[in-house]
């Protein structure tokens, strides 16, 4: 697999983590709140 496409989809995972852990944290918050 070339390096760019490696890089690529290391950028894509990361990007993707936060996008999940952000959408987590909202949930989380909505679910504390009465």
């Amino acid at each position: 697999m070339p390096v760019s496409e490696c890089s690529l989809l290391c950028a894509f995972l990361s990007i993707a983590g936060q996008f999940f852990s952000s959408i987590q944290v909202t949930e989380t918050l909505a679910r504390l709140r009465p």
